[in-house]
């Protein structure tokens, strides 16, 4: 038996190209789903970045992608009766919604997001992704985030039960264990890096943009004497420094070695924080700056450090994006954050690359090795793909009329 392809449109907030996280994560995924064989593409319900209906085609490895951006400055109404012809237009099979509140709202609140979806979902599969669910979860929350998270959560959870999707997925544990709290039920699916790896056009590029950078050459020329740390893109503004800077700065001092801390990526509002790191460290550590860079130009960035460092939470590590880059291109990860408690006791990630900070450091960092680089894009999409499939056969079965069993009469 043949088997009938599979047609998805992603839908997400926006799609302006390295403007939006999850608009690039669809992206991505959409095109390994096309590589996979299956009929993909995106629409664009909230675009912050167009000022009228754009109707496209935007190019991801290698795949030509169908896209509608339908601008926030519009009305609902106008926004919804466009995509609905679209929609229409693309016969497509399954719904994908690539969900942050934050991509509807600048505060989250989505209002009643589900009521205006359903029509485009109706009488197709819906799938969710639950990129972001809602803040003040933790139980340290300030009282101002938790009234603002009980509004979000009350919204989201609505919007879940108007969907009533086929299938959901999350990024992390966490997560999923929260909305299992409100009776949703969620699969994991891992994030994979935005970032390829790319092979380097020299054995030492990076060795050479830190020299340009400010770094004496005396400091950069022997490998075995210096640990090199990177940070990627935005510094979490609620990250600090320590104990972890001062646990480096005594393994450094234990193995003899210099500690260069680099940075690469736009750091948008961590730009600030950047700085006072290097104000108050700068006695201590060689800081090197290479701002926004190509994507060729940040995986050799990633081969040429020893270790990642990421500002997000042990147990959000899931959802973070750049810890995910880091982790494809073999790179220890250094996660200094355990401030985040949702009662849900210990949630290890999958990772034997991630390492959470402890007072043992300065005796375990010597031991920290890189892995094979390994890009996980079509792997996760292939799962994507699987799950739908799998939820679609389910469905049926369950749909499925029963023929009841008669029993036999002897003569």
């Amino acid at each position: 038996m043949v088997r009938t392809p599979m047609q998805i449109v992603f839908l997400t907030g926006n799609l302006e190209p390295g403007r939006d996280g999850v608009g690039d994560y669809t992206r991505n995924l959409a095109s390994a789903c096309m590589t996979l064989g299956v009929s993909c593409a995106l629409l664009a319900l909230n675009d912050r970045h167009v000022n009228r209906h754009l109707e496209e085609s935007q190019s991801c490895n290698g795949q030509a992608l169908a896209c509608l951006r339908l601008p926030a400055t519009d009305s609902w109404s106008s926004r919804l009766r466009a995509a609905g012809r679209w929609l229409d237009a693309k016969a497509c099979e399954w719904i994908s919604l690539q969900f942050v509140p934050y991509g509807y709202h600048r505060k989250g609140l989505i209002g009643d997001l589900g009521r205006r979806l359903a029509p485009l979902t109706q009488g197709r599969a819906t799938h969710i992704m639950l990129h972001e669910l809602w803040i003040g979860m933790e139980r340290a929350a300030p009282l101002r985030q938790r009234v603002l998270g009980s509004m979000q959560r009350q919204a989201v959870l609505k919007m879940l039960r108007q969907l009533t999707p086929a299938i959901a997925h999350t990024s992390n544990p966490a997560y999923g264990q929260l909305v299992a709290t409100h009776g949703v039920s969620t699969k994991l699916l891992p994030l994979f890096g935005n970032v390829p790896i790319q092979p380097c056009p020299e054995v030492d590029w990076l060795g050479g943009e830190l020299r340009r950078h400010g770094v004496p050459a005396a400091r950069t020329s022997d490998r075995n004497r210096q640990w090199r740390f990177g940070l990627f893109g935005t510094i979490h503004p609620v990250w600090s420094p320590e104990p972890l800077f001062t646990l480096l700065e005594q393994a450094a001092t234990q193995a003899r070695r210099d500690v260069i801390i680099a940075s690469i990526g736009r750091r948008g509002s961590g730009a600030q924080s950047w700085q006072a790191l290097q104000h108050r460290y700068g006695h201590r550590f060689l800081f090197a700056t290479l701002d926004e860079r190509s994507i060729s130009e940040i995986s050799w960035f990633l081969q040429g450090i020893d270790v990642g460092i990421a500002t997000t939470p042990w147990q959000l590590i899931g959802k973070s994006g750049t810890a995910a880059t880091m982790l494809e291109h073999g790179l220890p990860v250094i996660v200094s954050r355990d401030d985040v408690d949702y009662g849900l006791g210990a949630l290890e990630p999958d990772s034997p690359l991630l390492r959470r900070m402890d007072a043992e450091l300065p005796q375990w960092l010597p031991l920290l090795r890189r892995a094979p680089p390994r890009h996980r894009l079509m792997e996760v999409a292939a799962q994507f793909i699987a799950d739908l499939r799998s939820s679609a056969n389910a469905s049926t079965a369950a749909e499925a009329p029963t023929t009841p069993h008669r029993a036999s009469t002897a003569a």
